[in-house]
């Protein structure tokens, strides 16, 4: 179709969580809600850091890794989603504050998720002609959405719709995705490319050397392709999940590593209650 998705906010983060809820929804039970185990720790949390610390370092390559290299358009992929990273950052840790009832402290699964919300966001339009401000304009409104999300949305989804999202793939994945599908389909529209050459535009367009093409149809295309992707995620989500209803062997025990693997005799399972030595 002669999509542009550099970064694949609709084909890979979108399409995946909009399947994945889709099964959910087929496959959730009520003991799973609530469960002690699906809930995280200190240690937990503040480990988990280090992987968000590492994503957000390397997201600017996903994003630009199928473009010509050293491209003009592998260029605009970085710095774009440097920039839009660099606002849902700004965005995660103010909104967090903002959004948690009451304390007006910052919540460490706001950090470790809403801060990548802008790369997701940006995947689509990463390697567009776009201004910097925009950039971090998505990346803050991302990263708005993605935290109001983990502290307001979860808790809706699980207790009123009694869809499971063990890993808040929704507030991640699902919404920026959809966000940057919809910017992309925006920008593929409008903007404006009168220096560059045809080459340099198939970078970005592959239709571009067409002789009917132009920036409007461009952004009609990108239109289709969103709702195409959107009714492909849900439509087969529901086929696996009606055939996982039917055929497959749901569990009943959650969040239990026994189930597939050999567990050593664990007395602690809460690692915060370790007994500490009181060494003088």
């Amino acid at each position: 179709m002669g999509i542009a998705d550099i970064g694949g906010s609709m084909v890979i983060h979108m399409f995946g969580a909009f399947f994945g809820l889709t099964v959910s929804a087929f496959t959730s039970v009520s003991k799973c809600k609530g469960h002690k185990r699906a809930e995280s720790n200190y240690i937990s949390d503040l480990t988990s850091l280090l992987g968000s610390v590492f994503l957000w370092m390397y997201w600017p390559s996903f994003n630009g890794a199928l473009q010509y290299e050293n491209s003009e358009a592998m260029n605009r992929a970085f710095t774009n989603t440097i920039l839009s990273l660099s606002g849902s950052v700004f965005a995660a840790f103010t909104c967090s504050i903002m959004f948690r009832s009451g304390e007006f402290k910052i919540n460490v699964i706001d950090i470790q998720n809403a801060s990548l919300a802008g790369g997701v966001a940006m995947g689509t339009c990463a390697d567009m002609h776009i201004l910097p401000i925009y950039a971090i304009l998505i990346g803050i409104f991302a990263g708005c959405v993605s935290t109001l999300g983990f502290s307001r949305f979860m808790f809706i989804i699980e207790n009123k719709l009694q869809l499971h999202d063990s890993c808040g793939v929704l507030n991640l994945h699902g919404i920026p995705g959809l966000l940057g599908a919809i910017w992309g389909c925006i920008a593929a529209g409008t903007s404006q490319n009168q220096n560059d050459s045809i080459a340099q535009l198939q970078m970005v367009y592959i239709k571009a050397g067409e002789s009917d093409w132009n920036q409007q149809k461009q952004g009609h295309i990108q239109v289709i392709y969103l709702f195409i992707t959107l009714s492909i995620a849900i439509g087969s989500g529901i086929i696996a999940g009606i055939f996982l209803k039917l055929f497959g062997n749901i569990p009943t025990k959650f969040y239990e590593d026994g189930e597939m693997f050999h567990m050593p005799h664990i007395i602690y399972e809460d690692m915060e209650k370790l007994p500490t030595c009181n060494c003088k």
